[in-house]
């Protein structure tokens, strides 16, 4: 089990550059001449400073993160387009014409995949709500974007009607987190091996702050983050009516040739109860499916 760790913090220098003042000195009463002074100004104006796009981070080593590239002075008219997070409009993706922006960060139903990583890849949704905070066990502590997390106390609340304890086992996970478990896996089983397990950073659900983890500690310990878990009463009933809540079955069993990964019958994405609603009823099996898109089995 893994905890959140401190985002890192970054920090960027800005330089000062004088600016040249010329000051004009007119002689009072009778006009002789005209004298012209020339002077460095008193003040200095700082540069607007603005992530440089020049350069790219270094390429990460399994025990070593990926920097982050240096934001350096340039000109503000060189600055790079806003992109669709900024302007909040979505982009597109090959192949995909239907009603759902898929495409923003923030979007409920943004798709994060193999092919299809997030814009920006440091993306961090926000405003994120401690699971704990609104009454939902989380043995890891962790948190969700605010809609998702409201629709998880929801869910939860029905389950324990329904005789179920459930736990919200993992939940967002930002950019630096998720690098040091991808590349964690990558020592423990390989490459390979991790790509089926572990998404790269930036291609991680769990980033969006809508994806979550599910276990049922109490009664199927054996099974927390666990194929058997899609056997437990549990997994069963979470298959059957997490789309009432806004959330879908996001790797299902069998279906690593067209998600990516392998059965995950812990792993619940949020996309809305409106988008989970007709996803139910269109009988897809995978998200990818439903928006009628190609398979994402590898990363191009």
């Amino acid at each position: 089990m893994t905890a959140d760790r401190e985002s890192r913090r970054r920090s960027a220098s800005s330089g000062e550059i004088a600016m040249l003042g010329i000051s004009l000195v007119l002689v009072a009463g009778l006009v002789v001449g005209i004298g012209a002074v020339a002077g460095w100004g008193a003040e200095a104006q700082a540069l607007t400073v603005v992530p440089s796009t020049a350069s790219a981070a270094p390429e990460p080593t399994a025990s070593e993160p990926p920097a982050e590239p240096t934001p350096t002075g340039t000109d503000p008219a060189d600055a790079p387009e806003e992109t669709p997070e900024e302007t909040g409009e979505p982009g597109t993706v090959a192949g995909y014409d239907g009603p759902y922006d898929i495409t923003t960060a923030s979007s409920e139903t943004v798709l994060v995949n193999k092919r299809v990583p997030l814009d920006p890849e440091d993306y961090a949704p926000e405003p994120l709500v401690r699971l704990t905070d609104i009454d939902v066990p989380s043995m890891n502590d962790h948190s969700l974007r605010e809609d998702a997390a409201y629709a998880v106390k929801e869910l939860f609340a029905d389950a324990e009607a329904a005789g179920l304890m459930l736990d919200a086992t993992s939940g967002y996970r930002d950019y630096a987190l998720q690098t040091d478990l991808y590349y964690g896996y990558i020592d423990e089983m390989g490459q390979e091996a991790a790509d089926e397990t572990s998404a790269r950073p930036g291609y991680s659900e769990h980033q969006t702050g809508l994806a979550i983890d599910i276990s049922d500690p109490g009664e199927a310990p054996d099974c927390i983050l666990a194929e058997c878990f899609g056997e437990t009463e549990a997994g069963q009933w979470l298959e059957e009516h997490a789309w009432e809540y806004g959330f879908i079955l996001r790797y299902p069993e069998g279906l690593a040739d067209v998600t990516g990964y392998e059965y995950e019958p812990w792993h619940f994405r949020f996309i809305g109860v409106e988008a989970a609603a007709a996803f139910h009823e269109s009988g897809a099996a995978t998200y990818e499916e439903f928006l009628g898109l190609d398979p994402a089995p590898d990363y191009e």
